[in-house]
């Protein structure tokens, strides 16, 4: 295994532990400058409608049930900022093993692949007509089979840095394109 540093994009981290290249990616954004008072917003007035509707004995059923989906809606809303706020990606490669770990707040599965198994790591282009594309990095096994490492990475730089030091940790030829159709 290699240790052949790329340029970081914004908001990533690099360190090697024991063995391990771990690269750590905050998930913050100013995105949060809107979310959060938007949330806190939709969140405060869900809360004085139901503070209403259960301070009367006779509240009418309807007054209770008609919020529920954007009462889901500000649930939401308020995992996603947490997780925005809070969560990291780790990318964990060590000569036996890759790891990719989120937390601190759940959003997917852990992902565990032995470096052996992988024959190349590339990225797909999920375009989205009318808004920017999405990447997905994927890794191509030795038996054909592709397993997605990220999902909807919504900057360009960030997919390539990952397929590019993904390859060079884990000695891979960087000649073949880093994009697949």
């Amino acid at each position: 295994m290699r240790d052949h540093p790329h340029p970081l994009p914004k908001n990533f981290r690099r360190e090697v532990q024991a063995g391990w290249v771990l690269i750590q990616h905050r998930w913050r954004s100013r995105v949060l400058w809107i979310l959060i008072p938007f949330t806190l917003f939709w969140d405060g007035f869900l809360a004085l409608w139901y503070f209403m509707a259960f301070a009367k004995a006779d509240t009418p059923l309807f007054m209770i049930l008609f919020p529920i989906v954007h009462l889901l809606f500000g649930l939401g809303l308020t995992w996603l900022c947490a997780a925005t706020l809070l969560n990291t990606t780790t990318l964990a490669v060590s000569p036996d093993h890759l790891r990719i770990t989120t937390g601190p707040i759940p959003t997917h599965r852990e992902i565990h692949l032995p470096p052996a198994e992988i024959r190349d790591v590339f990225y797909r282009e999920k375009a989205n007509p009318g808004y920017s594309s999405n990447y997905h990095v994927i890794a191509l096994t030795k038996a054909n089979e592709e397993k997605f490492l990220f999902k909807n990475i919504g900057d360009y730089d960030q997919a390539r840095f990952y397929v590019q030091e993904l390859r060079s940790l884990l000695g891979l030829p960087n000649s073949a394109p880093l994009s697949v159709e």
